[in-house]
């Protein structure tokens, strides 16, 4: 039988507390995106992580 599952409520949660102060922040750059910024030689462009940052 199968469950439903609850997720929190992000907007409360983002309003509630200082994103600064929330544990999944990571203020540096992901290892991943840099590498692929050096191996694909990209300068002067942008770049999107989906599903980072706040």
């Amino acid at each position: 039988m199968m469950t439903q599952r609850e997720f929190p409520n992000w907007e409360a949660l983002y309003q509630e507390q200082a994103v600064e102060t929330m544990p999944w922040l990571n203020p540096s750059l992901d290892l991943d995106v840099e590498e692929a910024i050096l191996n694909l030689e990209l300068r002067n462009s942008s770049v999107l992580d989906l599903g980072t940052g706040p």
